[in-house]
């Protein structure tokens, strides 16, 4: 399952929208790529800027929550590390045995339903909080 944009995950926040565009773009590209079979190589850089784009998008959120008092900064945090502990345990994974259907299937589960459930639930409440604070 690609994750796909759509109008209904806007946090209502520009520059927020437009990383998790790109965010979901990247997502796309290592998936696509799992589907077709391309070199592992390819995969592992796919992966490794996959990690590195998830962990600066969630150090400039929580900037910005942290800036402006965010009530829900701590439990944020949380999900954000825990979601960073899954791209890591995938990347292990990914180094261990090389693509492989079951492992494109567990991310494409654990990648692509955390972050719309996260974007919908989390980020809409933290979007509802930011929204005007900051121009």
């Amino acid at each position: 399952m690609f994750v796909k944009w759509k109008d209904d995950l806007s946090v209502g926040i520009d520059w927020i929208d437009r990383q998790h565009q790109e965010l979901f773009k990247r997502i796309n590209s290592f998936l696509e790529g799992m589907q077709k079979g391309k070199g592992k190589e390819e995969l592992e850089e796919l992966m490794d800027f996959l990690a590195n784009y998830v962990q600066e998008h969630f150090q400039t959120e929580e900037r910005y929550m942290q800036k402006y008092n965010y009530p829900g900064l701590s439990e944020h945090k949380k999900q954000h590390q825990s979601f960073i502990q899954e791209v890591e345990n995938l990347k292990g994974k990914f180094a261990e045995e090389g693509p492989s259907l079951t492992l494109t299937l567990q991310a494409q589960n654990k990648i692509s339903n955390w972050i719309l459930n996260h974007i919908k639930k989390v980020d809409m409440e933290m979007g509802a909080f930011l929204k005007g604070k900051e121009k």
